[in-house]
């Protein structure tokens, strides 16, 4: 309930990819994305709202709002090692536009080391 409420008070978020890259553990390709005005609004206040309900910290929540790194994941190491190495060689010769993208929706996702599981999916607020 704590992240359906915040989600129809949040507004879309615009998002722009930045760049292919291997990401923090050098074997995570990524997409980066640029924090835009509208995502670092969407993190800062989702954070606010989770820890006014009380809800437990996330291993990321040591990571101030501003020096969080924006990113899609391509692929986990864990899941298909072999993989990465292919995804790199691709990246390589990838260049990246400055094309806007905006969420209109959030997922709940659990992650415990595996897979990610979806719980749930609310709209951004006047999505």
């Amino acid at each position: 309930e704590v992240v359906r409420a915040w989600a129809a008070s949040c507004p879309p978020v615009v998002l722009h990819a930045e760049r292919l890259e291997m990401f923090a553990d050098a074997s995570t390709p990524v997409v980066r994305l640029h924090t835009t005005p509208s995502f670092a609004h969407a993190l800062t206040s989702l954070r606010t709202a989770a820890s006014d309900a009380g809800l437990p910290g996330g291993d990321g929540d040591e990571i101030p709002a501003a020096d969080w790194v924006p990113h899609l994941s391509l692929d986990y190491p864990i899941e298909s090692p072999r993989a990465v190495a292919e995804v790199e060689a691709w990246m390589r010769g990838v260049q990246v536009a400055m094309a806007p993208s905006t969420a209109l929706q959030v997922e709940v996702v659990a992650y415990d080391g595996g897979s990610e599981r979806r719980l749930a999916t609310f709209p951004l607020g006047g999505a």
